[in-house]
């Protein structure tokens, strides 16, 4: 039987907020997730919020929309961008739900994951963001 509850993983990496998604999101999961979000960024002074939805994260049409309203209230707080991973298409939909509700000024979206990797090190003025410390020594 296939596993149907949301799942998903959030960590923050320096002034980079994961968020890794899968199943089936409704409004409630949303809010969850987002105030988790919020609670990891309150001391950072810039940040930026990496978002990787799984081949199988599936978003309704009002879980989309309670997303983005929750995601602009929260990413006025020191975030600098958005970087989507659109590889799916429930991805694309979520992207252009946030790009309706206003956020196109910092959303970022592509389908290459090095390529949003790139962009966050760039935006955060960051080189090494991605480096174990070992890697950034040599």
């Amino acid at each position: 039987m296939k596993e149907t509850r949301p799942k998903s993983r959030i960590f923050r990496r320096k002034n980079v907020i994961l968020e890794i998604g899968s199943n089936y999101y409704d409004e409630n999961d949303v809010k969850r997730c987002v105030g988790y979000i919020t609670s990891l960024v309150a001391e950072l002074d810039r940040w930026v919020l990496i978002s990787i939805p799984d081949k199988s994260k599936g978003v309704t049409p009002d879980a989309a929309h309670a997303a983005a309203e929750l995601l602009q209230q929260a990413l006025q707080h020191n975030c600098q961008a958005l970087l989507v991973l659109t590889s799916n298409t429930s991805a694309k939909i979520f992207a252009h739900a946030l790009k309706e509700h206003g956020l196109h000024h910092k959303l970022i979206c592509s389908e290459s994951i090095m390529e949003l990797l790139e962009k966050a090190e760039s935006i955060l003025e960051d080189a090494t963001l991605f480096m174990d410390e070992a890697s950034s020594r040599q």
